[in-house]
């Protein structure tokens, strides 16, 4: 529970736009979020959120940040797979 307090106040400092989403995350959905996803990726994609025109248009915190997340290392597979960009490991 203070972590998801924690949570809703980043939000707030960091995306608000993302706070005001009709559907805003509920505490079940941090968890599940907290589980599948490191905070570096879920932090990123909600900034990407709160900078994103049409969220406007969105109802559902974790719908919208599941898609943004699932887009995202879409991306990452496709750049590296066509070879427009290679993952740099730290060992190249």
């Amino acid at each position: 529970v203070k972590g998801f307090e924690k949570f809703k106040i980043w939000i707030e400092t960091n995306a608000n736009s993302v706070s005001k989403m009709k559907e805003p995350f509920s505490i079940e959905e941090y968890i599940r979020i907290k589980k599948e996803f490191t905070i570096e990726i879920i932090q990123k994609q909600l900034q990407n959120m709160h900078n994103w025109a049409d969220l406007k248009k969105r109802k559902s915190a974790n719908l919208t940040l599941r898609n943004f997340i699932d887009r995202a290392q879409n991306s990452i597979i496709q750049k590296t797979e066509t070879g427009l960009s290679k993952p740099n490991y730290g060992n190249n």
